[in-house]
């Protein structure tokens, strides 16, 4: 479709140039022009003027599904965006009204797979329900999967939570 486009739009420009000079040397004859070059001339003219209207409408139409292409991708960042700070806040709730709670109450303060898949379960349910109907259908209508960004991105978080507390051990 670009290369087509291309090609139309150029071929109708060059098209439009040489009618236009053709036109201009019709003109500077004045009273020598032949009559029959002159009507062939505006005949033509107006056949190139309504093929550079229709390649102006398709240019025009191409461009609108262009920067409708790239909204749409900027929504879609921000819809992620949004994933990854409601997934971001719940594993600080989590943290701070769960997690602790499990590991102190466990007899070496670690977690076991049960309650991490509790957690999990926690995680996505907690950041789904913070999450607007919009965001949600956005994502799912460009394929992505939600509940992995949410699990991504409560990853990167922990992660992040663990790599100061670890760092400062080793001194």
């Amino acid at each position: 479709m670009k290369k087509s486009l291309k090609i139309m739009t150029v071929l109708v420009m060059v098209l439009c140039l040489v009618l236009a000079l053709s036109g201009c040397a019709v003109a500077a004859d004045g009273a020598a022009a032949n009559p029959i070059v002159t009507g062939l001339l505006e005949v033509v003219m107006d056949v190139v003027a309504t093929a550079a209207m229709a390649a102006i409408g398709v240019l025009g139409a191409w461009l609108a599904a262009k920067f409708g292409q790239n909204k749409k991708l900027a929504n879609i960042a921000q819809a992620t965006s949004q994933v990854i700070l409601a997934a971001q806040l719940t594993v600080g709730e989590l943290q701070q009204t769960t997690v602790e709670a499990m590991k102190a109450a466990a007899p070496n303060g670690k977690l076991t797979e049960a309650q991490i898949a509790t957690l999990k379960q926690q995680l996505l349910n907690k950041t789904a329900a913070k999450l607007s109907a919009p965001v949600v259908t956005l994502l799912e209508a460009a394929k992505t999967d939600v509940n992995a960004l949410i699990q991504g991105a409560a990853e990167d978080m922990i992660n992040q939570m663990h790599a100061p507390a670890e760092g400062t051990a080793t001194v």
